[in-house]
């Protein structure tokens, strides 16, 4: 007697945690528009002109305790991991900040004054640094639906503070330039945060890489499915009465008892043409901005500090600021502990600024801009789910791989194949 089918469309990690929970009562069939699975689990060859090839995670790298959903998986698949290095430098061109080896969050340091900088701006900083904590406690207990910018501009908050303080902790974690980061929700911030312990010293001593990049995890998913097909763009998706059909990338048309769109919101109302209004009026409010990730060899993105740099590197310059994320750097060799000859490097929206003998890989990525009015949709996401089609993405929580692992666990169970 034959199986009932899924089809998971978009294999990233909420994507391939809902195939892989699936498979267990279903014939899987995972659909992805790219030529690799994974999404932001990309791990690409870094090839030397020594011809030494070393495996690199160019978008999501680590994971901490506080991820127990991608532990489990990770623990079920028998997948290795070794311990990350995180720390990270600030340095300023305009006026000279720097900042360096501390947690990405800050390690509660305040650095000496910039020559740069006048007496008065830097005190008028230095008593932001102090009063930030208890400014942030107080609109967490009030769970205030502003903006960082409106919480910024209502608490007095100079611009010195949101470039050289604000900015280089939340920007590079999301991924996101200055525009994304003020329009950023403070409640989703704060959530995110106690979610995952950021604002600790000690936050990231624990966090992990896998041991020869994501694909290790994604590889043995796929290897248990029993369809994956990559470079297969799906066109459109419907439900009927006894299921879901889907037109494939050739305008074939299958039909599967249920489904998971495991992609990112715009795209799943292109793809779902009978979403409901309640699906488009939740959904219809995610937006995305594009992310260049350049892999390279160029050391001399790296600022001159008179000492050895560290794992993540963010360069500013005050004077002419850049509305996108730029100037944010990480040697994965350090970071992800990779035995080269030469430090690999991965660069966002910086390919301009790398010599180009030095290149290996080119790739581009869509990152979300969390609003207040995504924040607010995302509480009622998981109505969506009934037990014939279900969504997930890492957009249902902070945009983390947790919450994309998370996504498609729920999404899974919502179609009766919990993981229990």
């Amino acid at each position: 007697m034959s199986r009932p089918t899924a089809a998971v469309v978009g294999s990233g990690i909420a994507g391939m945690t809902s195939a892989y929970l699936l498979q267990r009562r279903y014939d899987v069939t995972v659909f992805e528009a790219n030529g690799y699975l994974g999404g932001n689990a990309d791990t690409q060859d870094a090839v030397l002109p020594d011809g030494t090839r070393s495996a690199v995670d160019v978008a999501f790298m680590a994971y901490g305790d506080t991820y127990p959903n991608l532990k489990r998986l990770l623990s079920e698949l028998h997948v290795e991991s070794k311990p990350a290095s995180i720390q990270h430098d600030l340095v300023c061109a305009g006026c000279g900040f720097t900042h360096l080896g501390s947690t990405p969050f800050g390690d509660g340091v305040i650095p000496g004054k910039p020559d740069g900088v006048e007496p008065a701006v830097w005190e008028r900083f230095v008593s932001e640094l102090e009063r930030f904590s208890a400014d942030l406690a107080e609109a967490s207990e009030a769970a205030s639906s502003a903006s960082i910018a409106s919480f910024l501009a209502d608490h007095g908050y100079s611009d010195y503070f949101f470039q050289h303080f604000i900015y280089p902790r939340v920007g590079p974690w999301w991924l996101n330039g200055p525009d994304s980061v003020r329009a950023m929700s403070l409640e989703f911030l704060l959530s995110t945060a106690h979610k995952h312990a950021l604002l600790k010293p000690d936050a990231f001593a624990t966090w992990k890489v896998t041991a020869g990049g994501s694909r290790t995890y994604l590889t043995k998913i796929a290897e248990g499915l029993s369809e994956v097909l990559p470079a297969n763009r799906v066109r459109e998706v419907r439900r009927v009465s006894d299921g879901v059909v889907i037109r494939d990338t050739s305008d074939v048309i299958r039909p599967f008892d249920r489904a998971v769109l495991a992609v990112h919101p715009p795209t799943l109302l292109e793809l779902l043409s009978d979403a409901t209004p309640r699906e488009r009026e939740l959904l219809g409010v995610f937006g995305y901005r594009p992310m260049e990730v350049t892999l390279h060899t160029d050391l001399s993105v790296f600022p001159e500090t008179g000492r050895p740099h560290s794992g993540f590197s963010m360069r500013l310059d005050c004077r002419n600021p850049d509305p996108r994320l730029r100037g944010f750097d990480i040697d994965a060799s350090i970071v992800q502990r990779i035995d080269s000859p030469t430090p690999l490097i991965v660069s966002y929206n910086g390919a301009d600024e790398v010599a180009p003998a030095h290149h290996l890989t080119r790739s581009t990525y869509e990152h979300p801009v969390n609003t207040p009015e995504v924040f607010e949709a995302q509480k009622s996401l998981p109505d969506l789910n009934d037990d014939r089609l279900a969504f997930a993405g890492a957009w249902f929580g902070s945009g983390l791989h947790e919450d994309g692992c998370a996504s498609g666990a729920a999404a899974a169970e919502a179609l009766g194949a919990p993981w229990d």
